[in-house]
């Protein structure tokens, strides 16, 4: 998330990310069910995991982004996912 955040104001007000695509994220794959048990085990949450079917069109089954760019923009090491979110979580008041 703070990777993320710094990148989107980095490329909003450098010309460093003028007229370019940039993707903003993580280019580790992780999947909706492996983000599902890490935010439960972050949490200690005794939530359920319930599976869906796929949307009948358009649902993506992979998404790996090129963030080459983020990284330029950034210069520096991003944090894990696990370490992100546990940086949301710390500044949480609730979780539902």
């Amino acid at each position: 998330m703070e990777n993320n955040i710094k990148a989107c104001v980095t490329a909003a007000f450098s010309n460093d990310g003028k007229n370019r695509t940039i993707n903003i994220g993580n280019n580790i794959e992780t999947s909706i069910l492996d983000l599902a048990q890490l935010i439960i085990k972050l949490t200690d949450s005794k939530s359920e995991i319930k599976h869906l079917p796929p949307l009948e069109d358009g649902d993506m089954t992979r998404r790996n982004p090129d963030i080459t760019i983020m990284k330029e923009l950034l210069n520096e090491e991003l944090i894990s996912l696990e370490e992100g979110l546990k940086k949301v979580l710390q500044n949480t008041s609730f979780i539902v």
